[in-house]
């Protein structure tokens, strides 16, 4: 009887190891999967805002400029001139607003801007529009009659535009269109 019993009290003394035992080593596997929950959730949140800085450099450089011509005068005017209207639009495709948007057209012959009343103002190589603000995926639109030597109007094709900009943080983005710019951007703060 003392025998069952001190068996019987050594058996349950094993279980009762046994069962501790067991409790630790799920608490240990329980401790690292939280820890491994822990890295993940931290590096994916990493994930997240480095694709967010990536997405709002990509808005910013994508901020554009086109131009098209409106109508282009087949024949010259008396003077050997012709008036042709231009279509310049700045777009913002990012979700935030742009400030202090200013548009530079660098023109490779000069040319005289005509305005709606038919007066000319000085030759020119280079037409600067701006306007305050561009809201979040907008665009801006203006128009500007340009008068130029017929002979010379084929090279227009060779503008390039520098549109620069500042983003909500302040800082000072320039984006360069046209042929041989490659689309470049640059920043300065």
């Amino acid at each position: 009887m003392v025998v069952l019993w001190s068996f019987g009290r050594i058996a349950v003394e094993a279980c009762r190891v046994a069962a501790m035992a067991i409790g630790d080593v799920a608490g240990w596997f329980a401790a690292l999967g939280a820890l491994a929950a822990l890295y993940f959730a931290g590096r994916q949140l990493q994930l997240l805002r480095e694709q967010q800085r990536d997405e709002r450099e990509v808005e910013k450089s994508g901020v554009a400029v086109m131009w098209r011509v409106l109508d282009a005068p087949t024949t010259s005017d008396a003077d050997g001139t012709v008036a042709a209207t231009y279509e310049f639009t700045a777009y913002n495709p990012g979700k935030f607003p742009v400030r202090e948007v200013e548009v530079r057209v660098d023109l490779p012959i000069e040319v005289r801007r005509e305005h709606f009343d038919r007066s000319l103002e000085g030759p020119t190589r280079t037409l600067l529009i701006d306007t305050p603000v561009i809201a979040g995926a907008r665009h801006r639109t203006w128009r500007r009659r340009l008068r130029v030597p017929f002979a010379d109007r084929s090279k227009l094709r060779d503008l390039q535009v520098a549109i620069t900009f500042l983003d909500l943080a302040g800082a000072s983005h320039t984006n360069r269109w046209g042929r041989g710019t490659g689309g470049s951007s640059s920043r300065s703060s």
